[in-house]
C-alpha cells in the first residue's frame, strides 16, 4: 500500500497507481482518503472508467447514491459494451426510483451478457432503511399510476414492500401482477416466487422457480434461489445438487458458495461448511456474512482462535453485530479458560519436577 501511494505521489498525471491504492483500500472500507486518490485520478484522467466506477462504488458505501449515480452513468457512456458497468447504473437508477432507467440499463446488459440476468435479482431497493424504502415506493407508486402496465415497476415496488417495509401480501400482489404483465420474463417470475417461499406458500414457489429455470436454464441465480428455497424447507439432499448446478454456471458467486456451506452446516458437516465459506470470502473480502458463519463453522471444531479472527473481520464489517458479537465473547471466553488450563497445567508439571 505504501509503494502505490508513493507511486501515486510520483506521477500524478498517471492515473493508475491512485485507482489501484484506491481499490486495495475500497476492498475493506470507503473512507475519505479514497475519495482524494480517486479525485486526483479524474483530475489526470476525467474519462477514465475505472476510477469512475470506483467512485461510484465508494459513494454507494457512503449513501451518496445522486454522487453515485452521476459517476457510474458518465461510465456506461464511456463502456456501453461493458455489463458490468450497466448493471451498476441500473441498480443505482432504481435505488433512486428511476425505474424506467433502470430496466432499461438492465436490458441493455444483459444483451451483452446473459450472465448479467443475476442483477435483476439485486434490487438496490430492497437493500435500503425503511425511510428510504418507503421514499422509494412514493415514486414507484407515482410512476405506475402513470405507467400501469409497466411490469418492472410492480416487480420492484413488490420486492420493496416484501423486503424492506414488510408487507408481505402487498408485495406477492405486487409480484404476481408484474408476472402478469410480463409472463415469459424469468426473474420477474422468480422474485415473485421467492416472495411466496417466504410467506409460506412453498409448492407455488418452488413452482414458480422451476418454471423461471425452464424460462432461462443457464442462469446460476435462477438455480441458486431454486436451491436455497429447498434448504430453507429442510431438503438438504435436493438443494445440494441444485447449488453445485449454479456454482458451475456462476463460479464466481460468493452467495451461491455461502448458501451451499449453510447447507453443510444444517446438516453437521463443518468441514465442508468451511470450504465453501472460505471460497465465499475468496471472492468477496468484505462479505462479513460469511466471515461470520465460517467463525460459527470452527467453534464447531474447537477451533476457537481461528473463529475469533473471524468474527472479529464480521464486526469490522458491520455484518449481524446482535448474532456475531455474543459468538465472539464465547470463543473469547473459551480460550481463556484454554489459557488458564494450560497455564495450570504448567505449574503443576514444574512443581512435581522441583521434587
Amino acid at each position: 500500500m505504501q509503494a502505490l501511494h508513493a507511486a501515486a505521489a510520483a506521477a500524478p498525471k498517471n492515473p493508475w497507481p491512485a485507482v489501484w491504492a484506491a481499490a486495495s483500500i475500497l476492498a475493506k472500507s470507503a473512507p475519505p482518503e479514497v475519495f482524494v486518490l480517486l479525485d486526483a485520478a479524474l483530475a489526470s484522467a476525467p474519462r477514465h472508467v475505472p476510477a469512475l466506477l470506483l467512485r461510484a462504488v465508494a459513494h454507494e458505501r457512503s449513501s451518496l447514491f445522486d454522487r453515485a449515480l452521476v459517476d457510474a452513468a458518465l461510465a456506461a457512456r464511456l463502456a456501453p459494451d461493458c455489463a458490468g458497468v450497466l448493471t451498476l447504473t441500473g441498480g443505482l437508477q432504481a435505488r433512486l426510483g428511476h425505474v424506467e432507467d433502470a430496466a432499461a440499463s438492465f436490458a441493455a446488459a444483459t444483451r451483452l451478457d446473459p450472465s448479467a440476468k443475476e442483477f435483476y435479482g439485486r434490487i438496490a431497493l430492497a437493500e435500503q432503511q425503511d425511510g428510504a424504502g418507503r421514499c422509494g415506493l412514493e415514486q414507484l407508486d407515482e410512476y405506475i399510476r402513470r405507467h400501469p402496465a409497466a411490469a418492472w415497476a410492480h416487480a420492484l415496488r413488490g420486492d420493496t414492500l416484501r423486503a424492506v417495509v414488510g408487507h408481505e401480501e402487498d408485495g406477492v400482489s405486487s409480484l404476481r401482477r408484474a408476472v402478469e404483465l410480463e409472463p415469459k420474463t424469468p426473474w420477474i417470475r422468480a422474485c415473485l416466487a421467492r416472495s411466496q417461499v417466504q410467506t409460506q406458500r412453498s409448492q407455488t414457489g418452488l413452482r414458480n422457480l422451476r418454471t423461471a429455470i425452464a424460462q432461462d436454464p443457464r442462469c446460476g441465480w435462477l438455480h441458486a434461489w431454486l436451491a436455497e428455497a429447498y434448504r430453507k424447507f429442510d431438503r438438504h439432499d435436493e438443494a445440494v445438487p441444485i447449488f453445485r448446478r449454479a456454482i458451475s454456471l456462476s463460479p464466481r458467486s460468493a452467495q451461491i458458495h455461502l448458501w451451499l456451506g449453510r447447507v453443510h452446516a444444517d446438516r453437521g458437516l463443518w468441514d465442508a461448511a468451511i470450504k465453501e465459506f472460505t471460497l465465499a470470502v475468496r471472492l468477496d473480502c468484505g462479505y462479513g456474512f460469511a466471515y461470520g458463519k465460517r467463525g460459527h463453522a470452527l467453534t464447531q471444531l474447537g477451533r476457537h482462535a481461528e473463529a475469533l479472527t473471524d468474527f472479529e473481520r464480521a464486526l469490522k464489517l458491520g455484518s449481524y453485530p446482535d448474532w456475531t458479537r455474543p459468538m465472539r465473547d464465547q470463543s473469547v471466553a473459551v480460550i481463556a479458560a484454554q489459557r488458564r488450563s494450560e497455564a495450570k497445567h504448567r505449574a503443576t508439571m514444574i512443581r512435581l519436577h522441583a521434587r
